[in-house]
């Protein structure tokens, strides 16, 4: 192979894996949360600290994994979140969000609710156990 050859093949393989790169960074948003239904912040960790990982594909979907959540003394985790189809998404610690509904609100994210169980059935003041929320995930 000659040189001009080598250094041909030794570029289209440079922008391959940076392409490649570049699409899976896409895929991974920087910040996915919870906010309040109008999109103002939720307090006290509920927007972010339920969260383990996300993984947006190329079709939309985020693939969220949570954990459970404590609060001094109470630890509650999810149990099921409904989307707009009124569908429960959730199994196992894992859900499929469909980022690609518009709701008609022009907020970022998509409508979702959101079950919780608190260990011993004790809820914390001030809170129950559900929640409307929005799940945002933004680049």
């Amino acid at each position: 192979m000659t040189l001009k050859r080598k250094v041909i093949t030794l570029a289209l393989a440079a922008a391959m894996v940076m392409a490649m790169a570049i699409s899976s960074f896409a895929a991974t948003p920087s910040v996915c949360k919870f906010t309040k239904p109008d999109g103002r912040p939720l307090k006290m960790g509920m927007d972010t600290k339920l969260i383990r990982t996300v993984d947006l594909n190329e079709d939309g979907i985020a693939n969220v994994t949570f954990k459970p959540y404590s609060l001094l003394w109470y630890t509650g985790e999810i149990v099921q979140i409904i989307n707009h189809e009124n569908q429960n998404v959730y199994t196992n610690s894992v859900a499929k969000i469909d980022m690609n509904y518009d709701d008609g609100t022009g907020l970022p994210g998509v409508p979702v609710k959101i079950y919780f169980k608190f260990k011993g059935n004790r809820i914390p003041p001030g809170m129950q156990d559900n929640m409307d929320a929005r799940f945002v995930c933004e680049p």
